[in-house]
């Protein structure tokens, strides 16, 4: 736990039995509306103060025994004195515009759901984090009321296919375990894990998000978000209706960070939020793994990179339910399984993996993978594996010229046999599927 929050768990220890009125509860919520609000300064408002008291104060600025913002209302070098006076001011001209009554309403109507730093719905996890608001809100069923172990899995969005059955198979399996798994929701490495976790009947995700819990960030992911709320929940600490902007995201990767016991990296390229998320979770002294990569896989090296650096590699789901010292938990030991899918994958519409019934699709080499390719689309196959290759590699490779090589892709993309990555190609793992929503796809239609 973070040492700088030792008082705000002694604040909620102390807070005993208090109870949240429907008061403190709609003057949080206008709190966290007000414009350019932060994480940092909410906390000032909410947790150093009562929010009640916090919006009185600002709707009487000034006074005459309070020209000035108080100094408690800003974190230490958050801007000079004239700064934080027109902030205080801008804040107070909202204030008295806004009735924090409705506001709740409205969050009520519209389904979603708060919880003060305080109350027992509130991650308790949390408790110590310095950097956190103070107010969470949420759509769906929070697990954190109860003692619940949480993994964050975590991952680029150009995601190969391999690492996005590697995803969807630890998701899977942590579920399955009784573990929450927590993530953003992009496309790629999150989308897939949280798919995988909402497979089976196991332990229901988590997703934060960057924007409000009502902003989906991709149109595609809008039925996967939906699933998450109904049967988990979308948590955030921005209101109702923000959009997810590019600025946001750091406060979503320490959110991210912050609620898991342990932090899976499966695939990261050298720059990206996976990264920034493994490095606030190093921060707050939770466990890194890294699922290794191909060491010809752009998409791997910043996985591997951390694995050089010392992080614990993935090579399972057991090694993460050791991490956690659940592994106890599983029936037979913690044998190791490896993350190798069980079964033969297929892809639904929207990208995610899901499992269809053995022998359906047939394994690369054999003669129904090629039948009906021409001599150029099968000296392209012939040259891709599942590393990511470019159009240079590739017409390396397939000794044809460029054009050649991008329309033999091209139709390769359209025949199932081979994934686009926007800049590299690798050939997928097998051929295509019975088609998704059929009753050997156990996940159904994402898309």
């Amino acid at each position: 736990m973070v040492a700088a929050g030792e008082a705000v768990s002694a604040a909620v220890a102390a807070s005993g039995e208090r109870k949240a009125s429907t008061d403190e509860l709609a003057a949080a919520i206008a709190l966290a509306e007000l414009p350019r609000m932060t994480p940092a300064r909410l906390r000032r408002l909410l947790v150093e103060s009562r929010a009640p008291d916090s919006w009185r104060e600002l709707r009487a600025w000034p006074s005459s025994s309070n020209r000035r913002p108080a100094p408690d209302w800003f974190p230490s070098g958050a801007g000079g004195r004239h700064g934080q006076a027109e902030l205080v001011e801008l804040w107070a001209r909202t204030a008295r515009r806004v009735e924090p009554a409705e506001r709740l309403a409205a969050y009520r109507r519209s389904g979603t759901g708060a919880a003060l730093w305080w109350q027992p719905l509130y991650p308790a996890v949390l408790g110590g984090d310095p950097s956190v608001s103070g107010l969470l809100f949420f759509r769906g069923e929070l697990p954190f009321g109860r003692p619940v172990p949480s993994v964050a899995v975590v991952g680029t969005r150009s995601a190969t296919p391999y690492g996005r059955d590697v995803a969807y198979e630890l998701g899977r399996a942590l579920s399955e375990a009784g573990v929450v798994v927590v993530s953003g929701l992009s496309e790629g490495i999150t989308a897939c894990a949280q798919a995988g976790a909402l497979a089976g009947e196991g332990m229901a995700p988590v997703v934060v998000a960057v924007g409000g819990v009502d902003v989906v960030g991709s149109t595609a992911l809008s039925p996967l978000w939906d699933r998450v709320a109904a049967r988990g929940a979308v948590v955030s600490e921005v209101p109702l209706s923000r959009r997810a902007d590019k600025w946001r995201f750091p406060w979503r990767n320490r959110l991210v960070a912050a609620l898991a016991d342990v932090v899976v990296v499966v695939e990261s390229h050298r720059e990206g939020a996976a990264l920034a998320t493994a490095e606030a979770a190093a921060r707050r002294d939770r466990p890194v793994l890294a699922v290794p990569g191909s060491v010809r896989s752009s998409a791997s090296r910043g996985s591997n990179a951390l694995i050089s650096d010392g992080c614990t590699p993935c090579l399972g789901p057991e090694d993460v339910l050791v991490a956690l010292s659940l592994a106890g938990r599983q029936q037979g030991g913690a044998r190791r399984t490896g993350l190798l899918p069980a079964a033969p994958r297929c892809r639904d519409h929207a990208g995610f993996p899901l499992p269809v019934a053995p022998g359906g699709p047939v394994a690369p080499g054999g003669s129904a993978v090629t039948d009906g390719c021409s001599e150029e689309e099968r000296a392209v196959l012939d040259g891709l594996d599942d590393a990511p290759a470019t159009l240079a590699t590739v017409t390396a490779r397939s000794g044809l010229a460029v054009g050649a090589a991008a329309l033999a892709l091209d139709r390769l993309v359209g025949r199932g046999l081979v994934s686009d990555g926007g800049g590299w190609w690798c050939r997928l793992p097998f051929a295509p599927p019975p088609v998704c929503g059929t009753a050997e796809c156990t996940v159904g239609d994402l898309g």
